[in-house]
């Protein structure tokens, strides 16, 4: 298996370099051969990915030399992971402290907000991929395959699932009636139209990264949550009735692992009589549920929500935005992967929740973050965005690791593969665990090293 490249930049002194600043107007190759001189024991083992500096000044065309603004080049780089330490001394050595840095997560600010409908779609699910290492899947024939993988959500259209790349991966799932008006049965794979919309999003992010799982569908979830209670105790059920399923009815023919990913959480919490019983108690029936079936060998995914303080879906309610108000519920269960969202290029998306999750639940949550807001690589108008879009790519890494035999639940338990994820996680932002990142930005390739090392 090839080396890791781990994104990396470096910001140095336009005055400092003067000779380097000079590079810029030829290309990358000669920042490339320019470095290559500088760090002569590295040659090989790092490449240049692009000249973001004399890209920014180009926005100032009229500007006699724009070189000549800018206080600092900053370059991409991708270094051989086992060049990282030597790296890291080389560069110091040469331009201090300063000039090196994990991704380019933070050149501009600590977060985005999209703020108009043409913000709110960045980079290509082509960069999405880089971002994650994703190609590690491929490489190690990681495809999904033999594994169950039920998306909860408003429900999906068979046909789309289908015909996505023609494995025909919709297997059934499970009919759902409306505890407000009985005469709405919704029965899987039956949702189509504009109503089926946020489930092709989901489908297109699994489906991309694990290709030939099975597609279950369990179309639970109304538009908004209006009534704490009834939505719960109706997904208590549901979820109760699900597990029962996989254990005693689907396990012969449909054997391998199963993933359950929602792509839902609790927004405003006003209706929720008496505040904190599901979204702050541990103990909570349907909490409870979530124990269970992670005890039962499934893996758990939840999006983090969407209430992150600097720009919060309007559905959020006035005491649920922000650092340690936002990530309630099932979505801070200690057991499930909690997952927020970042840009393409490592910034982090300031709708994602924050955590720390809540005080009688986890800590830590979200666990890890997975890019969202980017648009599909061959349609710009087709996009994916929110923290569901993140924890459905999420969910296709679980599931396309899940179908190397020796990485089945039996033998790797859900908490494992969870803990793998977030110790393997890119830190960006420091070395520990963040409010907004979590434990990091999920990487493929260090996840898929690190599990062939523990269970080869």
């Amino acid at each position: 298996m090839p080396n890791s490249q781990v994104p990396h930049y470096l910001r140095l002194s336009a005055t400092h370099e003067p000779a380097l600043r000079l590079r810029y107007e030829t290309g990358v190759q000669a920042v490339q051969d320019y470095l290559d001189g500088r760090l002569a024991k590295l040659q090989g083992r790092f490449r240049v990915t692009s000249r973001p500096s004399s890209d920014w000044a180009l926005a100032a065309p009229h500007a006699p030399s724009p070189l000549l603004s800018l206080d600092h080049l900053v370059i991409p780089v991708r270094v051989d992971d086992s060049a990282l330490d030597e790296f890291r001394r080389e560069t110091i050595a040469l331009y201090g402290e300063s000039a090196i840095g994990a991704d380019l997560s933070a050149g501009t600010g600590e977060y985005w907000c999209p703020r108009t409908p043409d913000q709110a779609l960045f980079g290509t699910r082509a960069q999405a991929g880089d971002l994650i290492l994703a190609e590690a899947l491929s490489e190690n024939g990681l495809d999904g395959g033999a594994v169950n993988l039920v998306i909860v959500d408003r429900g999906l259209d068979k046909d789309f699932v289908n015909n996505f790349n023609g494995n025909k991966n919709f297997q059934g799932g499970w009919k759902h009636t409306n505890p407000y008006d009985t005469t709405q049965v919704h029965l899987p794979g039956a949702t189509i139209g504009e109503e089926a919309a946020h489930g092709r999003m989901m489908v297109r992010n699994i489906l991309d990264l694990a290709p030939r799982a099975n597609i279950w569908d369990l179309p639970l979830l109304p538009p908004r949550i209006w009534d704490i209670g009834v939505f719960i105790s109706d997904a208590q059920a549901a979820f109760d009735t699900m597990l029962n399923d996989i254990a005693n009815h689907l396990g012969k023919r449909w054997a391998g692992p199963w993933i359950l990913v929602n792509a839902w959480a609790v927004f405003d919490r006003r209706s929720e009589t008496p505040l904190g019983d599901y979204t702050n108690r541990l103990t909570h029936p349907f909490n409870a549920t979530i124990a269970q079936a992670v005890a039962e060998g499934r893996d758990v995914v939840f999006c983090a929500g969407n209430c992150g303080q600097f720009c919060p879906d309007e559905r959020c309610g006035p005491w649920d935005i922000g650092p340690g108000q936002d990530v309630l519920g099932a979505n801070s269960h200690p057991d499930v992967i909690s997952v927020g969202a970042v840009r393409v290029d490592a910034m982090w998306l300031g709708y994602s929740s924050q955590g720390p999750g809540q005080s009688n639940m986890a800590h830590h949550k979200p666990d890890l973050c997975a890019p969202s807001g980017f648009a599909e690589t061959a349609d710009a108008h087709t996009g994916n965005t929110g923290t569901s879009a993140a924890s459905a790519v999420a969910a296709g890494v679980v599931a396309a690791l899940r179908s190397r035999p020796a990485w089945a639940p039996g033998l790797v338990p859900p908490g494992t593969v969870r803990q793998i994820l977030n110790h393997t996680a890119r830190k960006t932002q420091g070395p520990h665990w963040n409010q907004g990142l979590g434990h990091g930005i999920i990487d493929v390739r260090a996840a898929v090293g690190e599990l062939t090392t523990l269970f080869p």
